[in-house]
């Protein structure tokens, strides 16, 4: 059983001026991939999870992400053998603004 979902684009499709965006949506059913250029849906496919052999299971478990002055403070409820990263891609310091690979 394949886990893999291919979106195939020919150059034709996609604008020189904006190049493409690719959309990945996990909704209801299962994995939905859309492929945009200049605001226009150029190419689509999509997969059930049945399809994909995976087993969907419903949870009433929330997450809280606590955020405060724009940055992620503390993260709540999640599974103990998850983790979590958060990435800023650029920090404020001092007013200025600072690529994350800087601090």
């Amino acid at each position: 059983m394949s886990k893999t979902i291919y979106l195939n684009l020919e150059p034709h499709m996609i604008s020189p001026e904006s190049g493409a965006t690719v959309q990945v949506k996990l909704d209801d059913e299962g994995i939905v991939v859309d492929a945009w250029s200049l605001d226009e849906c150029i190419a689509s496919t999509w997969k059930t999870y049945n399809e994909l052999g995976v087993e969907v299971k419903e949870t009433k478990e929330e997450v809280e992400i606590v955020v405060e002055g724009g940055m992620v403070v503390e993260v709540n409820g999640l599974p103990v053998d998850w983790e979590y990263h958060v990435t800023d891609k650029d920090i404020v310091r001092e007013g200025l603004i600072v690529p994350e690979k800087e601090w």
